[in-house]
C-alpha cells in the first residue's frame, strides 16, 4: 500500500464469511467518501452531528424514522407516466 492507497489490479469481490456478521469501518472511525456504481442495502441508516435517521423499504412507500425523537414518517410514491 504505497502512500496509504491500495490498488486492485483486477476485479475483486469482498465477501463476508457469515451474512450480517462483518462490518466495513466502525462508528468511531468511519470511511470518508464512498464511490460506487450500484449499492444494495437493507435498512439505510444515516447519522451525523445534525441528525440520526433510518429508512425502511415497505411495499408501497419508504418509512423514515427519526432515531432521536422516535417520530416516524411516510414518503409516498407517485407513479410518473413517461
Amino acid at each position: 500500500a504505497a502512500n496509504g492507497h491500495i490498488t486492485l489490479a483486477s476485479a475483486v469481490h469482498l465477501k463476508a464469511a457469515v451474512a450480517g456478521a462483518s462490518d466495513l469501518g466502525e462508528s468511531s472511525k468511519p470511511f470518508g467518501t464512498v464511490y460506487a456504481n450500484n449499492v444494495s442495502t437493507g435498512d439505510f441508516h444515516m447519522k451525523n452531528e445534525r441528525g440520526d435517521w433510518t429508512l425502511f423499504e415497505e411495499s408501497d412507500h419508504i418509512r423514515i424514522r427519526n432515531n432521536v425523537t422516535g417520530q416516524v414518517f411516510k414518503m409516498g410514491m407517485t407513479l410518473i407516466e413517461e
